[in-house]
């Protein structure tokens, strides 16, 4: 899949202003968003490999304090000083939760098929 696209949305259980941009090459997706909510702000990053799975993730506040993970693609995860973090192993996707968009990141890598339901 190949995309270089500009998204944009308002959130409306908690009003937050969002942008999204994607770029995907068939190797891998990029994926930078800021989120202006009614007392915080935030910037994030994720990579995906070719297969849809996140490998990195960084979520800077505005304050300018940083989170930054890593992920094997299999449920694996590590800081920024390549420590395991075993509370999150076995995770395969990150949540961020002024976001709606990191809960499509497994409907992205779905196999549909018309008629078929699917889990998640």
């Amino acid at each position: 899949m190949n995309l270089n696209r500009s998204i944009r949305w308002r959130g409306l259980d908690l009003e937050t202003l969002e942008h999204c941009h994607i770029v995907a090459n068939g190797r891998d997706t990029r994926i930078r968003g800021a989120i202006i909510g009614p007392d915080f702000g935030l910037f994030y990053r994720l990579k995906l490999d070719e297969n849809g799975h996140t490998r990195t993730v960084r979520i800077e506040r505005t304050d300018g304090k940083t989170l930054e993970l890593f992920a094997d693609g299999a449920g694996g995860w590590s800081d920024d000083r390549a420590e395991p973090i075993p509370a999150l192993s076995g995770c395969v996707d990150v949540d961020i939760w002024p976001t709606p968009f990191t809960n499509a990141l497994p409907i992205w890598r779905s196999d549909w098929a018309d008629g078929q339901p699917v889990s998640f």
